[in-house]
């Protein structure tokens, strides 16, 4: 199993109990930003409610995860939710590295699942 294929695994795992979120990959998979905040949730649900959430609003869910990640996990925001719906090659390897980010930071620590 490659690293991408094991984060892909971590992801999938980490995200299987929430509604709305099937990830499969690091394109269409994040692309409602619902993967981002359940993550974010998994570890930390004081910092998002999860079920306010809407997969039609995408914006909104992606900025929240940006903004979140930023002020309460150190995570630099390098992505840009508006943006983010022509991204190309290099917004998907900054996709990757945000989650790898998450995985590796301390809301991964206390549950190494």
């Amino acid at each position: 199993m490659s690293a991408k294929e094991g984060l892909l695994l971590w992801c999938q795992r980490k995200t299987q109990p929430y509604k709305n979120v099937n990830v499969q990959n690091f394109h269409m998979s994040f692309k409602d930003g619902l993967a981002f905040c359940a993550l974010i949730h998994r570890h930390r649900p004081d910092l998002i409610d999860y079920e306010k959430l809407s997969k039609e609003d995408p914006i909104k869910n992606l900025n929240l995860a940006f903004e979140i990640a930023e002020k309460h996990l150190d995570i630099p925001r390098m992505l840009d939710a508006e943006g983010k719906s022509n991204r190309k090659k290099k917004e998907k390897k900054k996709f990757i590295f945000f989650v790898i980010t998450l995985d590796l930071s301390e809301i991964s620590a206390k549950d190494p699942v």
